[in-house]
């Protein structure tokens, strides 16, 4: 094969590597993923491809031309070096009195692509030479691409399709005594590649399907008096199982085929296809390993990503804070590890379970499969605590076939609901009324205001004495109740007071004189219950909060009962008033006042 003489364009080597190298940094820096491509410190950047001698075709290949045994140099002269190979490329010339030579170097570094690794480590430089002397005169080039392509994250099943490939060529023209030669040989290595993961979201194995194919041709008779002209072409096919590392587990037998023109010979089986398939596959594995490498470390470290770029996360069913558990009761949480990119739940084994804030959650290790998810058995401390915090649990580890779930994976109960009841009788000791007043007001919690409810209150009030020349007072009916905010009180983990603000609406009552002679007044409008329940407490209304602040709760946890709390006043000697009001965690059993109670 005729080409300019290597060992002169390979002295350019070291500045394209340099400057290959320059590039991949640049990218390293600026994309977010990083090169597997570890340039050698050799010079020799073509150093994974070898280049066969002719004779070796003729093993493959028997013909009645004799295949060139020589090849002719075109020296690159002597002399002082001028120009520049920059990022991107650039040219470089020779001369002296001997002649001329100028090297023009192409660098080249393939795009991005965010849901694979590797696309964008590619490397791929070509450098075309010409030169010119006394006699001869012509020009070559030589280059190589390479290119390992995977996806970023496994499929749920497991499975990691990619491809990759590694192309070289070297290529001549030259004329001398007005003959011209032209040589040109391209070496590929071709392969789809297909990894298999593990449940640990360990790479098992890589299976590779590799085709190399070897293109010699040659065309014109100048310096080579028994030149074969035409292409002779040697494929190479051969499928293959790699172990994570590149090494070789299993191999097929190859399947080679050799054509010259029309002429094609395949199903050789000797040494030479041999050893083709076997340099194929060790390619390949060594692009392979790279790719498959760099990927299962990005799975596997899925806290190192940015949001949303891991490859898996785990889906609790029912949701988080959407299932009530009452203190020292179960229930069933479902969980299994789904693929971000298309929700598919996949198989693997969640672990490291952890305790949140007195909750528990067992077993401490359980597998999940896209039919069966994991189950664990939810336990809440007999102290709710913090209804803005509740209690729950982590699963800090999660290992499947489409990769590694991160770290602190909460799930926490419902903020329980409550119920407020409230009670309350007062007796006027200026005004002769006896009232009662009762309501069941169901309360939520929200982050703003904490535990906020609104009920109907239902009133009743009767004359408490009959006599003459008293203002007696009755009527009955319905009000709003209002709980506008509530902030429980902690210490050391647990509630030691609710902090509550009501807000009773107004009663409507009616009141009139007993006449202590002569006819009776006619009956004036009065809020009597509501009246006397708020002077008492006008001076602590928090106006901001809309509502009476209600402190010093007795705290009881005893079956649904959370606290009491029993207020006992005067009404400034106006009344006698006796409150109380229970706190209870919501049940359906929890009775609901009527509209027709009496004192």
């Amino acid at each position: 094969m005729l080409t300019p003489h290597l060992s002169n364009l390979r002295a350019m080597f070291p500045q394209v590597e340099q400057q290959a190298r320059k590039e991949l940094e640049r990218r390293q820096q600026t994309l977010p993923n990083a090169s597997w491509l570890e340039l050698d410190e050799s010079p020799a950047v073509v150093r994974p491809v070898s280049y066969p001698s002719p004779p070796t075709f003729k093993r493959f290949f028997p013909s009645a031309h004799e295949a060139p045994d020589r090849d002719p140099h075109l020296t690159l002269v002597d002399g002082p070096m001028g120009g520049t190979i920059h990022t991107g490329g650039g040219s470089m010339t020779q001369s002296s009195d001997k002649g001329s030579s100028t090297l023009s170097v192409t660098l080249d570094t393939l795009a991005i692509d965010n849901e694979h690794v590797g696309s964008d480590d590619g490397y791929g430089f070509g450098v075309d030479a010409e030169a010119k002397d006394k006699s001869v005169s012509g020009g070559g080039k030589f280059g190589m691409k390479i290119r390992a392509v995977v996806p970023r994250c496994p499929m749920a099943e497991g499975i990691v399709s990619g491809d990759a490939q590694l192309t070289a060529y070297v290529s001549s023209s030259v004329t001398e005594g007005g003959q011209t030669t032209i040589s040109r040989k391209v070496e590929s290595v071709t392969a789809q590649t297909e990894g298999e993961v593990t449940e640990e979201a360990r790479l098992k194995e890589i299976r590779v399907d590799v085709t190399l194919v070897s293109e010699m041709s040659t065309r014109g008779r100048g310096l080579v008096n028994h030149a074969t002209e035409g292409t002779t072409t040697v494929r190479a096919m051969v499928k293959a199982v790699l172990d994570p590392g590149g090494g070789i587990l299993q191999m097929s037998a190859p399947t080679c085929a050799v054509s010259q023109g029309t002429h094609v010979m395949s199903g050789v089986l000797d040494g030479d296809c041999l050893s083709m398939a076997r340099k194929g596959v060790d390619i390949i594995a060594y692009l392979a390993k790279k790719a498959y490498g760099e990927a299962e470390e990005k799975w596997n470290k899925p806290d190192d990503q940015q949001n949303g770029s891991e490859c898996v996360k785990l889906h609790f069913t029912p949701p988080t804070k959407t299932e009530e558990v009452a203190p020292g009761q179960s229930t069933d949480v479902k969980a299994e590890i789904r693929t971000m990119k298309s929700a598919q739940p996949t198989w693997g084994r969640l672990s490291e379970i952890e305790d949140y804030r007195g909750g528990h959650a067992s077993p401490a290790s359980v597998g999940t499969a896209p039919s069966t998810p994991a189950v664990f058995r939810f336990v809440a401390p007999s102290d709710l605590g913090d209804p803005n915090d509740p209690p729950g649990f982590y699963v800090n580890k999660g290992t499947s076939r489409a990769g590694r779930i991160k770290s602190k994976n909460l799930w926490q109960m419902a903020a329980p609901s409550l119920v407020l009841e409230f009670d309350s009788m007062i007796v006027g000791t200026v005004q002769y009324g006896k009232s009662h007043a009762r309501a069941v007001v169901p309360l939520r919690y929200t982050r703003e205001r904490g535990y906020v409810g609104q009920g109907p209150l239902y009133y009743e009030t009767v004359p408490s004495l009959m006599a003459p020349c008293i203002v007696v007072v009755e009527g009955r009916g319905t009000t709003t109740f209002d709980v506008t905010a509530g902030s429980p009180q902690q210490r050391n983990g647990a509630v030691v007071d609710y902090g509550l603000f009501i807000r009773p609406g107004d009663t409507d009552e009616i009141g009139r004189v007993t006449p202590c002679k002569g006819p009776p007044p006619p009956p004036v409008p009065t809020s009597f219950w509501s009246g006397l329940f708020n002077i008492t407490r006008f001076m602590t209304f928090n106006w901001q909060l809309a509502g009476f602040p209600v402190n010093g709760w007795t705290i009881v946890n005893q079956g649904d009962v959370l606290a009491t709390k029993t207020m006992k006043t005067t009404c400034n000697k106006l009344c006698n008033e006796v409150t109380t009001m229970t706190l209870r965690r919501k049940s359906s059993q929890t009775a609901q006042p009527t509209g027709s109670g009496g004192p």
